[in-house]
């Protein structure tokens, strides 16, 4: 993370944690305290389906963490990539940006990024608003959220058959916040910091099995090292994990457990958290009022696939491929529950502030007519 905070802006980042945590609605989409996950960089990634195994005995029916995601299911979230050129899925909440372009089948572009060719129009204005980059006023996004904090959802939809090669997939992401003067005031990364393209399980890449984003601190804005298999800031997603006893192990080994992570189109294989990005935003929600919300302004870059930068000749070797060959992947936006430093949910006795408060956070969620 890109932000060194004065002992002011801590306060206020502590202060703002516990506010939102107090605000939080009843219904964030999912819980995500005690879930295992990979750190990459600033973020967390959470598997899904071993979140359903682990919380839900593996039955999908009514668990929080089989997350749906047919247009009709997130038509309501905020979308910020599809390969889906329908509405409402594609539009968002005024002061954001409309869901970016992604591939849209078998024979597409090999590589995606948030950029002029795939932008499809902004809903409102938004402060700063950047080419190649989704972009939501923090007005808009305190709205939408309404006191939980912000998880994004992936898919991954490769050819699901053939080598193992096809199903796996190169992504890298950055998220940053600028202010009204278009100044840079956070950077939060997911990336494999420039080690071996692969699963996390080899013990070879920048995935760190339940690992800390506070040891982690981004280089500022900028593009990402494409590389090859043996050096890249691209996260391999998709691809088989095992486990044995519940721990994470290679395939290769003694386990109880297999579980392919390229999913399709229908459900969501990753939810990743940002703990700092988090924080930063509940600090800025609490000291600052809508009307300069609205000229804060953050920033998501995604880049999905083959990098044209990078070595094209391990772009589709073996065993782990990264270009798109499927299309339809989607990444959005949808609420999880606010927890504190030591991973456990805040009571509810936090909760001291107006209902006049709460209700207009509450109301903020709801998505405007089209």
């Amino acid at each position: 993370m890109q932000f060194q905070a004065t002992p002011l802006q801590k306060t206020v980042v502590l202060v703002g944690a516990a506010i939102a945590a107090a605000t939080a609605s009843a219904t964030p989409m999912v819980d995500l305290a005690g879930v295992q996950y990979v750190q990459y960089g600033d973020g967390q990634s959470y598997s899904m389906p071993f979140a359903v195994e682990d919380k839900c005995g593996g039955n999908t029916s009514g668990c929080q963490y089989y997350v749906q995601s047919s247009p009709g299911q997130i038509s309501n979230l905020v979308v910020l990539a599809t390969g889906t050129n329908n509405g409402p899925l594609n539009s968002n909440f005024a002061g954001m940006d409309n869901a970016y372009r992604t591939p849209d089948g078998n024979g597409g572009a090999p590589f995606f990024r948030s950029n002029a060719s795939t932008y499809t129009g902004t809903q409102g204005t938004v402060n700063n608003n950047n080419a190649n980059t989704w972009d939501s006023s923090l007005s808009a996004l305190k709205g939408f959220l309404g006191g939980d904090q912000m998880v994004l959802f992936f898919n991954n939809n490769q050819i699901n058959s053939g080598a193992g090669s096809l199903q796996s997939l190169a992504a890298w992401g950055q998220l940053s916040i600028t202010n009204a003067a278009n100044q840079v005031v956070g950077v939060y990364d997911f990336t494999n910091r420039g080690q071996q393209y692969g699963l996390f399980t080899s013990g070879l890449t920048g995935g760190v099995f339940m690992g800390d984003p506070s040891a982690y601190s981004s280089g500022g804005i900028g593009n990402p090292l494409a590389g090859n298999n043996t050096a890249t800031d691209y996260v391999l997603s998709g691809g088989s994990i095992c486990r044995l006893a519940g721990t994470p192990v290679p395939c290769s080994a003694p386990h109880d457990e297999e579980v392919n992570h390229n999913l399709g189109a229908n459900n969501a294989a990753y939810a990743v958290l940002f703990p700092e990005l988090t924080s930063q935003l509940n600090g800025l929600f609490a000291s600052l009022g809508d009307a300069a919300l609205a000229d804060y302004t953050l920033h998501v870059d995604v880049r999905l696939g083959c990098d044209p930068a990078a070595d094209q000749a391990t772009c589709t070797a073996a065993p782990y491929g990264r270009e798109l060959n499927n299309g339809y992947e989607q990444l959005f936006m949808g609420t999880a529950a606010q927890v504190s430093a030591s991973g456990v949910p805040e009571p509810g006795s936090l909760a001291l502030v107006s209902v006049a408060v709460l209700g207009l956070a509450l109301a903020g969620r709801r998505r405007s007519a089209r």
